[in-house]
């Protein structure tokens, strides 16, 4: 049996591994609706404020932030994060929602093309939320304006932990040997898993807007700077010479 494996060890064997790592930054928008918290703060102004105004903020959540990760192999990992704010002024209050998000991705790339990676992954990732309403007044004949001294101020931070995946596309342009310029494209949606009561500065807990939330479908748009190698391995078996022979050469 011993005899028959190094008869088949005999025809070389050849396996090349391709391993690259990158980073970047990254633009993304995710559709959320924000119909549940736009009637919340509009309840807040029109009852406790005695307002009239509705709040409207649409629900597009534009975010800017980076990513990172490598591929060995057939297998990839990234990091990215991301977050923005939204805000707004009615008759009684000004408004401000804060909301950034950031996980891990893991998948598995195709390379159809030397300069096309297509990746479908799996994401994990936890997202955060801010609301601060303030009171508008005015004094002394001025034109209404915000106040930290209002006597009206609510100001809470939640969170919450989302599954879901995509696909990603990434174009490469080589810059150098090994280097190389990338444009990725991902789709993809998350689903909330779990989400948390909100807290204020002074540890006081809320109820959270229900039916609202920082997942569902989105769309980011990354620039990556990189470095990509491929490893080959060769091994032969004759009378004379029995080793690996390692060659790194350009992706």
């Amino acid at each position: 049996m011993k005899r028959l494996w190094l008869l088949i060890a005999g025809i070389m064997i050849s396996a090349n591994l391709s391993a690259a790592i990158w980073g970047g930054a990254n633009y993304s928008v995710m559709i959320v609706d924000l119909s549940k918290l736009n009637a919340a703060i509009s309840d807040i102004n029109h009852t406790t404020l005695h307002g009239t105004d509705n709040v409207k903020f649409n629900n597009f959540l534009h975010m800017v932030g980076a990513q990172g990760g490598f591929n060995l192999g057939k297998f990839s990992a990234s990091a990215w994060a991301s977050g923005l704010f939204k805000e707004t002024r009615i008759d009684s209050m000004s408004a401000r929602f804060t909301y950034g998000i950031g996980g891990g991705s893991l998948g598995f790339q195709f390379e159809p093309l030397d300069w096309l990676w297509l990746r479908p992954e799996i994401d994990v990732a936890g997202s955060w939320i801010g609301i601060d309403l303030a009171q508008r007044r005015s004094e002394f004949g001025l034109l209404p304006k915000d106040t930290l001294t209002a006597p009206y101020r609510y100001e809470v931070g939640g969170g919450q932990f989302n599954l879901g995946g995509g696909v990603l596309a990434q174009f490469n342009v080589p810059t150098g040997k090994y280097n190389f310029l990338g444009l990725s494209l991902k789709a993809g949606y998350l689903y909330p898993i779990y989400k948390s009561s909100y807290f204020d500065e002074d540890g006081r807990e809320y109820e959270p807007v229900k039916g609202f939330g920082v997942d569902g479908l989105y769309l980011r748009v990354g620039v990556n700077f990189g470095t990509r190698q491929i490893y080959t391995c060769d091994y032969e078996d004759d009378d004379e010479d029995n080793d690996w022979e390692d060659d790194w050469q350009e992706g």
